[in-house]
């Protein structure tokens, strides 16, 4: 057998040291904080995402939550005392009371719903309604949604005694549906067709916002949700 010609021996020991092509790193995707609330968004970012390139992660954060969290941006239901100088406004959810479809009450004015909610009423014939003590629920998970609620629906008094608490709003809307004496105070959005909402009148911006001026894929990002492509989505999910 004829030995290889020198350079060829060469050549194929440079490519075995030379390895597999060389890898490059992905990059880094816009993160995105916005409350448990506001999941009904998510189609909209990831909308969003794709039309202006971004790569993005969504993350569930309670308001608390949002101090120690390292997101580029942040959205949140309804005004703060804390927030930065740095605010976009987005949309506007409503908060509507939801019953049981099995409840014959149609009408609830605010004033009404706040009686039931801090326990000055305490029977559902009081509105009209079957002869069943009313049973109220109430977030307890430091939620804007919360916030919200208790702004509201509370104002200065104390929820009813009878209060019972869910850790989410999903939780709070199967209650709802399983009991004729059950109402709760949902975002509109999380409204399905098991229960009956009640608007109430009330409406609260969302709004995004971050420690600093938006730039690159976050002011991308920003500019088509407040965009036509933005809006037009936002429109179907808030109404």
């Amino acid at each position: 057998m004829r030995p290889l010609p020198i350079l060829l021996v060469t050549c194929m020991l440079l490519a075995a040291c030379a390895g597999g092509p060389a890898t490059v790193a992905a990059p880094d995707p816009l993160r995105v904080a916005r409350t448990p609330a506001l999941q009904p968004l998510n189609p909209a970012l990831k909308a969003c995402a794709a039309e202006a390139g971004v790569l993005l992660a969504i993350h569930d954060r309670l308001p608390g939550q949002f101090a120690d969290s390292d997101a580029d941006l942040f959205i949140h239901w309804g005004e703060r005392a804390d927030l930065p100088a740095s605010v976009y406004p987005l949309a506007e959810e409503s908060l509507v009371v939801v019953l049981s479809r099995d409840n014959p009450v149609r009408r609830l004015t605010a004033a009404e719903a706040q009686s039931i909610f801090t326990g000055r009423a305490r029977n559902w014939t009081e509105f009209g309604g079957d002869d069943l003590a009313i049973q109220p629920w109430a977030l307890a998970d430091g939620s804007d949604a919360q916030a919200v609620f208790e702004d509201f629906l509370v104002g200065n008094g104390l929820l009813a005694a009878e209060t019972r608490l869910a850790a989410t709003l999903a939780r709070m809307l199967a209650e709802v549906d399983a009991d004729p004496a059950a109402i709760a105070a949902v975002p509109a959005a999380w409204v399905t067709p098991d229960v009956r909402a009640i608007a109430l009148g009330d409406s609260r911006p969302i709004l995004v916002f971050s420690d600093e001026e938006p730039g690159g894929d976050a002011a991308a990002l920003l500019a088509c949700l407040q965009g036509e492509t933005g809006q037009v989505l936002l429109g179907e999910i808030y109404p």
